[in-house]
């Protein structure tokens, strides 16, 4: 939705592209809005398990949107785990990025506790 600069917002984990809803009308008089929801959460299939590298596997998912849509240059929005898939894009593919903008999220690897709720929920990871 919307014109100009192609600006891509990436959702964190557990949760789905609906989470900017409310906001995306804000930007769009300024961008081309583009929202999706990552394999597995909100309208994409369901998986049987999620990756051990998931923000890495979401980058890669990124990266193809990209390539597909022929964008010459995009920014990334993201938020939590939304956030580490935005810095995995951009590091393995530099030239497709113009800006990034990372919000809450913490590090390098999913927390013991983060890894452990699925555990109990009966989700696997690869």
């Amino acid at each position: 939705m919307g014109t100009g600069f192609p600006t891509i917002f990436l959702h964190g984990n557990t949760a789905s592209s609906k989470m900017f809803a409310n906001i995306t009308p804000l930007f769009s008089s300024n961008f081309h809005v583009v929202l999706l929801d990552f394999a597995g959460n909100g309208y994409s299939d369901r998986l049987g398990c999620f990756p051990t590298d998931l923000w890495y596997e979401e980058a890669l998912q990124v990266i193809r949107l990209i390539e597909v849509k022929n964008y010459k240059k995009v920014n990334l929005i993201g938020t939590s785990g939304g956030a580490l898939v935005a810095i995995n894009v951009a590091l393995e593919r530099p030239d497709l990025v113009n800006k990034i903008v990372a919000d809450s999220f913490e590090g390098e690897f999913a927390l013991d506790h983060f890894a452990s709720i699925y555990s109990n929920q009966g989700i696997t990871q690869q």
